[in-house]
């Protein structure tokens, strides 16, 4: 049986400020709640080891005007999906569920005629897709950290199996292409806003 370990109000108070401003410093969390650099940094030292807390590195996606699509799967085999878009650059969020969807997929895109590609392209034609509800939303106003996952490098086939080169919408120009395929379109950046670029 795992041991509890009691939380107390600096403890929560950390928390709560990481929460807010993922990137804070220990001196900063310091100055905020009213004790000492080296407190902090031990007490998040053992938040880490109970679990509790983990930092990892994501783009703060409230600052970006991208559109998001929440989509409910009903699918024979949640697993063989999973695996299939696990390493999809547009994905976000991916959980199996019970009731009328047994998968729930998040993926985020620059404008709703990138989304309605991936699904159309890469999830309507699966055979392993029984149905599916889909809900398009504009990426949150607080702050939120999304992990996207910026391919370091490209190849022939994009991670979900599917070759750009092959795929109609790209052909006639719909589709730019995914940004981990080496067929991806380049596209010149607006308002210097690379994340939306990327997204495009």
């Amino acid at each position: 049986m795992a041991r509890r370990t009691k939380l107390d109000d600096i403890d929560r108070k950390i928390l709560a400020y990481l929460q807010e401003k993922p990137s804070a410093s220990q001196s900063e969390i310091a100055r905020k709640i009213g004790i000492s650099q080296p407190a902090v940094g031990m007490r998040i030292k053992k938040l880490i080891k109970m679990g509790i807390l983990e930092r990892y590195v994501g783009i703060p996606i409230h600052k970006f005007n991208l559109r998001l699509a929440m989509i409910g799967v009903k699918t024979r085999d949640p697993g063989s999906l999973m695996r299939k878009f696990e390493r999809c650059p547009r994905l976000v969020f991916m959980a199996k569920a019970i009731g009328a969807h047994q998968l729930i997929l998040h993926f985020v895109g620059s404008c709703d005629r990138t989304l309605q590609n991936l699904i159309e392209e890469r999830l309507s034609t699966d055979n392993n897709v029984l149905d599916f509800d889909v809900s398009l939303a504009d990426t949150p106003d607080s702050v939120t950290l999304m992990p996207i996952k910026i391919p370091s490098e490209h190849q022939e086939k994009a991670p979900c199996g599917a070759y750009c080169s092959k795929c109609q919408k790209y052909l006639s120009g719909r589709c730019l292409g995914c940004p981990a395929s080496i067929h991806r379109r380049e596209v010149k950046p607006y308002d210097d806003d690379m994340v939306r670029l990327f997204l495009a």
